[in-house]
């Protein structure tokens, strides 16, 4: 199965290097990256094609999902528990496991 993404691409050519191609195109078959292109390259001509317009497309193998007692261990703050003077508890990571279980409708 081919799928075809158009739209404004960000791919890494290296650890050193960014891609950028502005409406470009994607093409990927059975699940893996086959080609990234400037132009739809001729064999694909017939297929269909799924245009994200000028938004952004970054292949990536990568999970950018978190959840929010991680926040401190990240130090990007929801510091929940406040400063404390107990050494022990200075640790994000012991703090977020000694917070309380309570329920917080509010996040």
């Amino acid at each position: 199965m081919v799928r075809i993404y158009k739209g404004n691409i960000i791919s890494s050519a290296s650890y050193e290097e960014l891609k950028v191609l502005p409406d470009a195109y994607i093409v990927v078959k059975d699940g893996f990256i086959e080609e990234v292109s400037e132009a739809l390259p001729e064999k694909y001509k017939d297929e269909a094609v799924v245009d994200y317009g000028k938004r952004l497309i970054i292949p990536a193998f990568s999970d950018l999902h978190m959840h929010a007692p991680q926040y401190t261990q990240r130090g990007i703050g929801m510091d929940c528990l406040g400063s404390t003077n107990t050494p022990s508890l200075r640790n994000p990571t012991i703090r977020i496991k000694a917070m309380p279980k309570v329920s917080m409708p509010d996040w």
